[in-house]
C-alpha cells in the first residue's frame, strides 16, 4: 500500500492506493489525516512530499522484511544435509574468483545460484543423482515458468556446483544436459501461459522513427527521439548510445580513404573480458539517415535514454530501449549487407548471436527479379 495526493475542494485529498491485481484507490477522511502526520492546512506540495516520506519507509519496511526472509531462507539451505556449509562457502568464493566482468554481473549470477540452491533442497538430490534425474529438473523450471535461457543458466551453475563437489570428494559427475526438443517446447509452452513475461522486444524501422520526430518535437521528447534515432542508425546497445557524451571515451570518428566515407568507432563497456583495443567496433555511416546521426553526434545534439513507459505510449508495445538496435540488424540486411557485416557492427563475437537473437526470422525479402 501507498499514499497518493490529489487536488481537492480544501486544498489536497489523501488516497490509499493498492494493486488488487488492479490498481485500487481508497480516499482517507480528514479526519484521520493527522493520524498519518497530514495537516489540512498543509500545502499542495507539503501534502506531497509527506506522502513520499511515508511511501519511502513503507519501502524500507518491506525490504526489512524481504532481507529478514531471505536470511531465514538462507540458513534453511545451509542447514540442508544437499547443501553442506563448508562446501557452499567455498563455492561462493570460487564463484567470486571466476567471475569476469562487473559487480552487476557477479550479483546477478549469486543470485541464480541462490535460485539453483532452493531447487536442489527442495529436489533433495545429491550431484551424482543429478544426470539421472534431469527430468526432476526439467518439470521444477516448468514448474517455476522459468525461461529457456535462465533454465540454461541454472543447468550451467548446477553443473559447476556438482564438477565442484565431484572434485573435493573424488568422485564421478554426470553433467545435466541443456535443454533440447520436447523438453524446451514444454518449457516454452509453460511460460506462454505466465502473466507479466516480458516480451522480446520488436525492432524499429526507419519509417517508424522518422514518421514519428514531429509528434515527439511537439511533446518536448525531441531529446528521447535524437538518442532513438542515432541508437537505431548505427545499432548501439543502450549504454553505447548514453556513453557517446563522453567523447572520445565513447566513440571516435575517421574518415576511410579506400570506401571514402566516414566511420565510426565505438568503445562497448560490456565486454570487460578482452582487451582494451578489441573493444572498439567500426560502423560505416554508409546511408542517409547514418550521415545524418553522425552529425548529430558531431555537433553534440541533445540525447537522452526514454523511459521504457514513454516508448510503450507514443510507439507501442513491446517495443523498448532495445528495439533500435533489433531493428538496425534487418535494415542492415535488407539493404545488401550481410550476416557476417551485422555481427561486427554490432560487436558480436560470434555471427550465431546475431542471427539467433536479432534477426526477425517473420521477415524476408523477395531476389530481384531474372530480367
Amino acid at each position: 500500500m501507498s499514499y497518493e495526493i490529489r487536488k481537492g475542494k480544501h486544498g489536497f485529498r489523501v488516497l490509499e492506493v493498492w494493486y488488487d491485481p488492479k490498481k485500487r484507490v481508497k480516499a482517507i477522511p480528514r479526519e484521520a489525516y493527522a493520524a498519518i502526520g497530514f495537516d489540512p492546512k498543509m500545502t499542495l506540495t507539503d501534502a506531497k512530499l509527506r506522502a513520499s516520506q511515508l511511501n519511502q519507509q513503507a519501502f524500507l519496511d518491506r525490504r526489512k522484511i524481504a532481507q529478514a526472509a531471505r536470511r531465514v531462507e538462507h540458513k534453511k539451505k545451509v542447514e540442508c544435509a544437499y547443501l553442506p556449509a563448508h562446501w557452499l562457502e567455498a563455492f561462493d568464493q570460487r564463484i567470486e574468483e571466476e567471475t569476469a566482468g562487473s559487480a552487476t554481473r557477479l550479483r546477478t549470477i549469486k543470485m541464480q545460484w541462490s535460485t539453483a540452491q532452493d531447487i536442489i533442497a527442495h529436489l533433495e538430490l545429491d550431484p551424482k543423482d543429478f544426470h539421472g534425474r534431469k527430468m526432476a529438473f526439467y518439470k521444477e523450471f516448468q514448474r517455476r515458468t522459468f525461461s529457456v535461457d535462465y533454465s540454461n543458466q541454472l543447468i550451467r551453475l548446477l553443473n559447476l556446483w556438482g564438477k565442484f563437489v565431484a572434485q573435493s570428494t573424488n568422485q564421478f559427475f554426470e553433467p545435466i544436459p541443456k535443454l533440447k526438443g520436447i523438453h524446451k517446447q514444454n518449457i516454452v509452452k509453460a511460460r506462454q501461459g505466465k502473466r507479466g513475461v516480458r516480451r522480446k522486444s520488436k525492432g524499429l524501422t526507419p519509417e517508424i522513427l522518422l514518421g514519428l520526430r514531429d509528434t515527439f518535437k511537439h511533446n518536448n521528447l525531441e531529446q528521447q527521439w535524437n538518442w532513438l534515432f542515432v541508437a537505431f542508425a548505427f545499432g548501439l546497445r543502450p549504454e553505447e548510445t548514453d556513453n557517446l557524451k563522453l567523447g572520445p571515451e565513447g566513440y571516435r570518428i575517421e574518415h576511410d580513404p579506400d570506401r571514402n566515407l566516414e566511420v565510426i568507432w565505438v568503445y562497448q563497456t560490456k565486454l570487460t573480458s578482452v582487451d582494451e583495443a578489441e573493444r572498439w567496433k567500426p560502423i560505416p555511416a554508409y546511408f542517409r539517415e547514418q550521415r545524418e546521426a553522425l552529425v548529430m553526434i558531431r555537433d553534440g545534439a541533445a540525447m537522452k535514454r526514454p523511459l521504457t513507459k514513454t516508448i510503450k505510449r507514443w510507439i507501442g508495445d513491446p517495443y523498448d530501449n532495445y528495439s533500435p538496435r533489433k531493428g538496425f540488424t534487418d535494415w542492415m540486411l535488407d539493404n545488401g549487407f550481410t550476416v557476417e557485416d551485422c555481427a561486427v557492427f554490432l560487436g558480436h563475437r560470434d555471427m550465431k548471436t546475431t542471427w539467433q537473437h536479432y534477426k526477425d526470422k517473420q521477415r524476408f525479402k523477395l531476389p530481384k527479379k531474372a530480367s
